[in-house]
C-alpha cells in the first residue's frame, strides 16, 4: 500500500506534467495543426537526424554523469533505470525550470527507491555537478592555451594573460587527478563528505564532462588547399548522406548536376563564389576564422542566435503563409527579450558602432 507522501509526490508530478502541458498550449494555441504539420514535414531528415544525435548524445552525457557518480559511490544500478531516471529529471528541469523542485525532486524519490540514503544522493548531485564543472575547466583551459589571442576580443590583454589562465584552469583539473592518484582527504560540508574517485572514474569524468559541451556546430570556412568534387558520377554510383538534399539548395541543381557528369572540380577560391563555403582563408587560417566567427556569434542576443539557428530554416522550406506566420511569431518573440530591448536602446541613442563593410 503507497504511503501518504508517495501520494503527494505522485500528485506533485503530475501537476508538474499538466503544468507543462499547458504551457505548451499556450505557446502553440495561435498556430492551427495544418500549419504545425506544414512546418514540421519542411524540416529536412538530415537536420531531424543530426537534432537527434546531437540530443541523444547530450542526454548520453548527462546520464553519464548520473552512472559515474554511482560508480563512485559503489552502488550497483541498472543503466537502463539510470539513463530513464536522467533523461526524466533533466528533461523535466530543463523544460520547466527551478530545477530543484523539479528534476532534482523526482531523482531523490528515483534513487530512494533504490535504497540510496539522503547523504548519497546529495553526493550524487554534487559529483554530477562537479563533473559538467570539470569538463569546462578542461575545454575551457585547452582552448585558452591553444588560442591565446582569443582573450583579446573580451580584454585589451596580451596573449600570456590567456596562456596564464588557461594552465591555473588545466592546473585545478591537474590537481583533482592528482588528489584521486594520491586519495587526498576527502571534502567535507556539514553532513555531507565527497571523497576523491578512483582514477578510473576520473578518466571517464574528463570524456564525459566535454562530450556534453560537444554535441552543436553551423558556417562553413575553407583553405586555399581544399577543393570541391563529386566523383560519384564517374566511379558509377550516386551520391549518400544526404548530399543531394543539401548542395542543391547551396549551389543549385544544373551546378551540381554538371559535377557529377563531367567530374568538374571547383578550387577553394570558386568554392566560396559559389556557396560551398562562406568564408576563404590564408593557409592554416580556417580554424582562427573559425573561432572569430564563433565569437562574433557568441556575441549576439541569445534569443536571436536561437532564432536564427532553429527558426529560420524552418521558415525558409515552408510554404510563405505558413513562413510569414513563423516569422511573425519569432519577431514577436524575439523583440520582447530584455536583451533585445536593450540593444535597440543603445542603437536609437547612437550608443552602437555604425554598420559597415569590413
Amino acid at each position: 500500500m503507497m504511503k501518504r507522501s508517495d501520494w503527494i509526490w505522485t500528485v506533485i508530478g503530475l501537476a508538474a506534467v499538466v503544468f507543462s502541458c499547458y504551457l505548451l498550449y499556450k505557446e502553440i494555441r495561435t498556430i492551427s495543426l495544418d500549419e504545425l504539420q506544414d512546418s514540421l514535414h519542411a524540416i529536412r531528415l538530415h537536420n531531424w537526424l543530426m537534432a537527434a544525435g546531437a540530443t541523444l548524445g547530450a542526454y548520453f552525457a548527462l546520464a553519464w554523469y548520473d552512472r559515474i557518480a554511482i560508480a563512485h559511490l559503489g552502488k550497483k544500478i541498472s543503466w537502463w533505470f539510470i539513463t530513464l531516471c536522467s533523461f526524466t529529471t533533466y528533461a523535466l528541469a530543463h523544460n520547466i525550470g527551478a530545477s530543484v523542485f523539479s528534476g532534482a525532486v523526482v531523482r531523490y524519490r528515483a534513487y530512494r527507491s533504490k535504497g540510496l540514503a539522503p547523504q548519497d544522493i546529495g553526493v550524487l548531485i554534487v559529483f554530477c555537478s562537479f563533473t559538467f564543472a570539470l569538463g569546462v575547466l578542461l575545454s575551457g583551459g585547452a582552448v585558452l592555451i591553444c588560442q591565446p589571442e582569443l582573450i583579446r576580443r573580451v580584454a585589451d590583454v596580451g596573449p600570456w594573460l590567456s596562456v596564464a589562465i588557461g594552465a591555473i584552469l588545466l592546473g585545478l583539473v591537474a590537481l583533482y587527478v592528482l588528489g584521486s592518484w594520491r586519495q587526498f582527504k576527502p571534502w567535507t560540508w556539514g553532513k555531507l563528505r565527497v571523497e576523491y574517485p578512483r582514477l578510473g572514474i576520473v578518466a571517464r569524468q574528463l570524456v564525459a564532462g566535454p562530450l556534453e559541451l560537444a554535441c552543436a556546430a553551423h558556417i562553413r570556412v575553407a583553405e586555399p588547399s581544399a577543393y570541391f568534387a563529386l566523383p560519384e558520377g564517374q566511379r558509377g554510383i550516386f551520391v549518400g548522406g544526404g548530399g543531394s538534399v543539401r548542395l542543391p539548395r547551396l549551389i543549385g541543381v544544373p551546378r551540381m548536376a554538371d559535377m557529377m557528369l563531367t567530374g568538374r572540380v571547383y578550387s577553394a577560391t570558386e568554392g566560396s563564389a559559389y556557396g560551398f563555403s562562406q568564408y576563404l582563408t590564408e593557409a592554416e587560417g580556417a580554424l582562427p576564422k573559425a573561432l572569430e566567427l564563433a565569437e562574433r556569434v557568441a556575441a549576439n542576443a541569445p534569443l536571436t542566435n536561437f532564432a536564427v539557428l532553429q527558426a529560420l530554416p524552418m521558415i525558409a522550406e515552408a510554404n510563405p503563409q505558413t513562413g510569414l506566420l513563423m516569422e511573425s511569431l519569432m519577431a514577436t518573440v524575439a523583440q520582447s527579450d530584455k536583451e533585445a530591448k536593450k540593444r535597440i536602446r543603445a542603437f536609437l541613442d547612437r550608443k552602437t558602432a555604425k554598420v559597415k563593410p569590413t
